[in-house]
This record gives C-alpha cells, sequence and structure tokens, in this order.
C-alpha cells in the first residue's frame, strides 16, 4: 500500500549568517567608525581611540592606525 503522505526532508538548510553571527561593536565612542573596509564575514568586535592611534580588532585582524595616516 502506497501512502500519498509527504515526509519532511531530514536535510536542515542553515546559512552561514545564522552560524556565526556578526557581534556588536565595542567602543566607547557612539560615533566611530571603522577605518578601513571589513572583509567578507569578517567583523569588527573592539574599536578604540587614543592620542596617537586607533585600535581595531575584529575576528580577523588586529589594526593599529596612526593619526598621522589619517
Amino acid at each position: 500500500m502506497a501512502t500519498d503522505v509527504e515526509q519532511p526532508s531530514s536535510m536542515v538548510y542553515v546559512q552561514a549568517s545564522e552560524l556565526f553571527p556578526k557581534k556588536t561593536l565595542a567602543s566607547e565612542e557612539d560615533s566611530a567608525q571603522v577605518p578601513f573596509p571589513e572583509l567578507c564575514g569578517e567583523s569588527v568586535e573592539y574599536l578604540e581611540r587614543t592620542s596617537e592611534a586607533i585600535l581595531a580588532l575584529s575576528n580577523f585582524r588586529l589594526l593599529f592606525a596612526l593619526r598621522i595616516h589619517l
């Protein structure tokens, strides 16, 4: 006997953005902007300004940008 009831697929489709959501930016300044373009899949987690540089920490890299170059 054959039944016409469809069985749910055992495959679950999960997007990478659901597995690894972007973290929120932690910074003391509300108007802080990331001084470089982010790579695909990169998210800046910490951003701090000092008197001589900007420090940015992402899930891919650590950036020190001196104010001379900004």
